[in-house]
């Protein structure tokens, strides 16, 4: 019988063992892709908003968007701010209004687009633990509808469109 009961205890320390280390694991997963979401807010979408409200100070005129021209828009915006010499946030991509996530367990990356406005920024592609962090961040609390940040569903089910109210 202590032959079974050692047995047991070994398979039973290593069933504990294993889940216990699965869940730090899982844990350690989570917090680094929050982080990577929170310096996306931190260090690139509140200097957006700094960036744009020095912008909006001044008396100028904005591009033209026809509601179809979001690149062409958004590279105007960004030459008549580095025309008026007000700093364009830097992106991990070839354009200061992209960003890119990547993130653990995730097959591919995120591609966030910025679509700035006088009153608003419009963020296209988050993912909805993305949405909710800055959801979260933003307004203090939770919720697609409400606050300063409201979330639509994208047409591919998958992704948010964010719209920040400045």
């Amino acid at each position: 019988m202590s032959g079974f009961a050692k047995t047991t205890n070994l398979l039973t320390s290593f069933f504990l063992y294993t889940v216990l280390a699965l869940i730090v694991i899982v844990a350690g997963i989570k917090a680094v892709n929050y982080s990577t979401d929170f310096k996306f807010y931190s260090h690139y979408l509140l200097k957006w908003e700094s960036a744009l409200t020095r912008l909006f100070a001044q008396d100028i005129i904005l591009p033209h968007f026809s509601g179809k021209n979001h690149v062409r828009y958004m590279d105007d915006l960004v030459h008549l701010m580095n025309t008026l010499q007000i700093e364009v946030p830097s992106s991990n991509t070839g354009r200061p209004y992209v960003y890119q996530l990547s993130k653990i367990g995730y097959s591919k990356n995120q591609d966030i687009f910025l679509l700035c406005f006088e009153k608003k920024i419009i963020l296209y592609g988050l993912s909805k633990t993305t949405f909710n962090m800055l959801d979260k961040n933003i307004d203090g609390q939770p919720g697609k509808n409400s606050g300063k940040l409201k979330g639509k569903l994208q047409k591919d089910n998958e992704h948010y469109a964010g719209i920040w109210e400045l």
